[in-house]
């Protein structure tokens, strides 16, 4: 649920540029923005705000937060986060359940799993490119492995002791 908040929140945010950077600017130069939009621009706006006044207050506090470790981000960090927002909207409905889904599942993943996975990672991101593609292909070729009745539903980091 969190990574929804935090998407929400700063795909409302982030899209409005006057809210996406804190550029000190004064009441008048906010105002003249504001008179300067047309009025669809104007509408995405008050529908935003609408849609945050609607937040409860702990979600709203989360989203400030957010907003204020995106602002404290370098430059390149924000550009590669507002990228990977944007890659994001243009999936479809289904695309982003499954992104949801899976961050859902490496957040409920145990940390020496976790670092068994990115080292894994690794070690095919120094394949050569098309060592990486055959290893692409004969996984998606494996079949899935078995559900055992009765056992959890995980994979075991390592076979049992004995099963060599």
């Amino acid at each position: 649920m969190r990574i929804i908040i935090l998407i929400i929140s700063l795909l409302l945010v982030l899209q409005t540029p006057s809210f996406a950077e804190d550029k000190g600017d004064s009441f008048k130069d906010k105002l003249e923005r504001w008179r300067s939009m047309s009025p669809e621009e104007k509408e995405i706006i008050r529908e935003r705000f609408r849609h945050w006044k609607n937040l409860p207050p702990e979600e709203r506090t989360r989203v400030k937060k957010n907003l204020q470790r995106f602002r404290k981000m370098p430059p390149e960090e924000r550009q590669i986060l507002k990228e990977r927002l944007r890659r994001f909207k243009e999936l479809s409905p289904e695309e982003r359940q499954k992104v949801l889904k899976n961050y859902k599942r490496w957040g409920e993943l145990k940390p020496n799993k976790k670092r068994n996975l990115r080292e894994l990672y690794k070690r095919r991101e120094n394949l050569p490119p098309d060592k990486r593609d055959e290893l692409r292909k004969h996984l998606r070729k494996a079949p899935p492995f078995p559900a055992v009745p009765g056992s959890p539903s995980r994979v075991p980091s390592r076979p049992p002791a004995g099963n060599k």
